[in-house]
């Protein structure tokens, strides 16, 4: 049995409030293509400061695995961007719908739930 891909990725993101947004959780949907490439879901733990961009720390992307996903995803993925097998960092635009367990003001503020979608 095949087991799923897990790639290390980071995420830019953004706070539009004008108070600290703690996110304590994220699952993000990740299309490339129009095809379901891969999935975060994890806890994050991080604040993002007022109306700043930030990166996220690594989380994993959990992608398929199997001959369908390595020949119709994971090949044409890697020749359209040929950094990643040397190691270097790539921007890559995925379309990405994301929901957000998150705190407005901190770790102990409003909590809610943020929904996102990107697209590339």
């Amino acid at each position: 049995l095949l087991k799923p891909r897990r790639t290390p990725v980071q995420v830019m993101i953004y706070n539009p409030f004008d108070a600290p947004l703690y996110i304590k959780k994220m699952r993000a949907v990740n299309f490339w293509r129009g095809k379901e490439f891969g999935v975060v879901d994890e806890n994050v733990g991080m604040t993002i400061p007022p109306k700043s961009t930030v990166l996220s720390p690594t989380v994993t992307m959990v992608s398929p695995s199997g001959l369908g996903f390595s020949t119709n995803m994971a090949l044409p993925f890697m020749n359209a961007y040929a950094g990643l097998l040397i190691g270097a960092a790539v921007e890559v635009p995925f379309d990405i719908q994301a929901t957000i367990v998150a705190a407005i003001g901190g770790p102990d503020g409003y909590e809610g739930n943020v929904v996102y979608t990107q697209s590339d």
